[in-house]
């Protein structure tokens, strides 16, 4: 499967087809020492966006949307805010907690707030999307850090476009890449749960066959592969052993997955003849198991040495 990004790039396109008629509304901002508003008012309601600052990258992340109804006075009152009329100037008012009154000025570069806009709502959803993928597939790993790689692939012209008709595109486009991953995803699913269920059952070539549909990957991106390799050196480790033989490429990877199965080394050693790959695959599994003592000794060896030459400076 493509990496989510190509697939956002590759469907970042054709916008015109998306028409602008957004001219009937106010876009309004406030900023005070921690935090920006943005502030949207058409007609008789007005919508509050603020921004906060991300613990991964220090730019802002919309974080929540107040709506506004406009009162018999003139002003808009909403669940958090209040926007007020004083002394012909507009003023956002935050209800909750400290009472806190931002004057609102008109946004006089229109694409620097289409962007921050933009960016917080792709992230928000990305990631939302990224937490739906990896509840519904929990051996496939989306990182949520991947909403800000992706971000930066879409082209300029996109990322400054009116932030409500880029909601409806983005809406869109996530959930064609959703419903495209779900597809997939639902395929791997099933290939691996026919392997495991079948693993005793399945000739060589059937099996062969099956794994090749799955993704050759590390478990930080999914664990299809390696569930799969764990079943098949305990269950037929002749043809785990003959897999490596054919799959040189993919050797290492699978003495990765099965160098930590503790039941590895039992059913290896019941197979007769494939030498060559059985000795390389008892050297990694022992290799790995001296690995953490061999760093220990390693770094003592470097700590004693740091004293020695601090004693005799």
């Amino acid at each position: 499967m493509k990496p989510l990004y190509t697939t956002i790039l590759t469907l970042f396109t054709g916008l015109s087809a998306y028409p602008q008629n957004y001219s009937n509304h106010r876009l309004l901002q406030s900023k005070n020492q921690s935090q920006l508003y943005y502030v949207d008012i058409e007609n008789n309601e007005a919508k509050v966006y603020p921004t906060i600052r991300s613990i991964d990258v220090k730019k802002g992340v919309l974080m929540t949307t107040d709506t506004l109804q406009q009162q018999a006075d003139g002003s808009f009152t909403g669940r958090r805010f209040r926007i007020m009329h004083e002394n012909n100037e507009l003023f956002l008012v935050n209800l909750l907690g400290k009472i806190q009154k931002h004057r609102l000025d008109s946004v006089t570069e229109p694409k620097v707030a289409y962007n921050k806009l933009n960016r917080a709502y792709y992230l928000n959803h990305y990631s939302a999307m990224s937490e739906r993928l990896n509840n519904a597939f929990p051996l496939n790993h989306i990182n949520f850090r991947e909403a800000y790689y992706t971000w930066e692939t879409i082209p300029t012209e996109l990322k400054e476009m009116e932030y409500r008709q880029f909601r409806t595109f983005t809406d869109n486009r996530l959930k064609e890449i959703e419903d495209s991953s779900s597809t997939v995803h639902d395929k791997y699913t099933r290939v691996t749960n026919h392997i495991i269920e079948n693993i005793r059952q399945l000739d060589y070539t059937a099996l062969k066959d099956s794994i090749a549909q799955l993704p050759v990957v590390y478990p930080n991106e999914s664990k299809y592969y390696g569930n799969v390799i764990n079943a098949l050196v305990v269950s037929q480790p002749e043809y785990f052993l003959r897999l490596a033989e054919d799959q040189p490429e993919n050797q290492s990877l699978m003495f990765f997955y099965a160098t930590d199965n503790k039941q590895a080394r039992a059913s290896i050693d019941s197979v007769t003849g494939h030498e060559k790959i059985r000795k390389a695959f008892i050297k990694e599994q022992r290799s790995k198991k001296l690995f953490p003592y061999t760093s220990v000794g390693i770094a003592a060896l470097g700590a004693g040495l740091l004293v020695y030459v601090i004693l005799i400076l």
